[in-house]
């Protein structure tokens, strides 16, 4: 049975009872983990990054997301493709952070598990939350303050424009100047007490206090030896003078956590999620109705935007090699091709990325463009 009927089957049942059941609470990792038996329950995710819509899905970065969030309320909907919550206030694509809630459904193997969205609700930012979050620690509480410099690196990773890069950076040393400064004043001075600072680097498990003793120049070098070995066996990795935790390490280095072909979250790279977000559109826009997604009169419509130079999901590599853009003809600067091998019954798959002499990047799914991606303006 394909996708589109398990998942029409799926969203016609259990919608009256679901209303009634309590909400669970859940990250987007938590949404990706739940297995067929969740479907029927309502649910609400937290701090998403909104990124628009494309009916009837609303769409997400940066979490994993794409193709499992759907819109099928009309007023609700309306409203999204206007950037706006439920409640009519703006939202900025790639900037602000939304709350979701609605009922959770099965979308069959290809999709697994969906969340039927019923409100969207715009939040503070990122900044603002975690400023109120650190307003309300006690001055003595050291550990809140490391999860959240935790917190503010984690969501600084995946921050979209420029200008919220920099704030959560700027929110994070900030909080990692405070943090040395508590060291220093628990743990005395350096480099005369950096033996106490590998003691209570090792018994706490913090990479940070070790970082800091590391970093400091007239730390004896046998010493520096010894807090290097205890970071190793956090993990953590070295890249220039900075040590980071081996997740925030891969992020810097360009990998993000992500689900693959089977639905497992994985480190891969960037430029390869990418092409896994593409897909996963691809087949949600094609699991949910028995028509193709681009409409009867494709033909006619793809030809028509080669002859505007525009780019269009559902052309084929014929029709961007005929395109002109300034008079010129629009061909790629660089081609990136991946295959992906059969897996199971499912088909090998072959990725491409062409990138554009103007920036655009077009990703093609088994020859057919299945997602553009405009170039990043700070």
């Amino acid at each position: 049975m394909s996708a589109r009927w398990l998942l029409a089957a799926a969203l016609l049942c259990c919608g009256a009872l679901a209303a009634q059941d309590e909400v669970r609470e859940l990250t987007p990792l938590g949404l990706l983990e739940l297995e067929r038996d969740a479907a029927g329950a309502r649910a609400r995710v937290r701090a998403l990054r909104y990124r628009g819509t494309r009916k009837p899905m609303l769409r997400t970065y940066g979490q994993g997301l794409d193709g499992r969030l759907y819109v099928k309320i009309p007023a609700l909907a309306d409203q999204l493709e206007q950037d706006r919550d439920g409640s009519g206030n703006a939202l900025t694509p790639y900037r602000s952070v939304i709350d979701v809630e609605g009922v959770l459904r099965w979308g069959g193997d290809e999709l697994g598990i969906l969340l039927e969205v019923e409100q969207v609700t715009r939040q503070p930012d990122d900044l603002t939350r975690l400023r109120e979050a650190l307003e309300a620690l006690p001055p003595e509480d050291r550990a809140g303050r490391v999860a959240l410099r935790a917190r503010a690196r984690q969501r600084l990773v995946t921050a979209h424009a420029a200008e919220d890069r920099a704030a959560l950076r700027g929110f994070a040393d900030e909080l990692r100047a405070e943090l040395e400064a508590q060291n220093l004043a628990r743990l005395g001075a350096l480099p005369a007490k950096a033996a106490a600072w590998l003691a209570a680097g090792e018994a706490e498990g913090d990479l940070a206090v070790l970082a800091q003793a590391w970093r400091h120049p007239e730390v004896a070098p046998a010493l520096k030896d010894e807090l290097a070995r205890a970071m190793n066996a956090l993990q953590a990795r070295r890249l220039g003078d900075t040590w980071y935790p081996l997740g925030e390490f891969r992020h810097v280095l360009g990998f993000r956590r992500h689900p693959d072909r089977r639905g497992a979250l994985t480190w891969m790279s960037t430029r390869r999620a990418e092409f896994h977000e593409a897909a996963q559109e691809l087949l949600a826009l094609l699991a949910l109705s028995d028509s193709s997604p681009f409409g009867a009169s494709i033909a006619e419509v793809l030809e028509k935007a080669v002859a505007r130079g525009e780019v269009l999901r559902g052309m084929g590599k014929d029709h961007i090699v005929r395109m002109q853009r300034e008079g010129r003809p629009y061909l790629p600067a660089t081609v990136s091709r991946m295959i992906d091998p059969a897996v199971g019954e499912q088909p090998e798959v072959v990725w491409e990325q062409w990138a554009m002499p103007d920036g655009l990047r077009v990703y093609f799914y088994n020859g057919v463009v299945c997602s553009t991606v405009q170039p990043e303006s700070d």
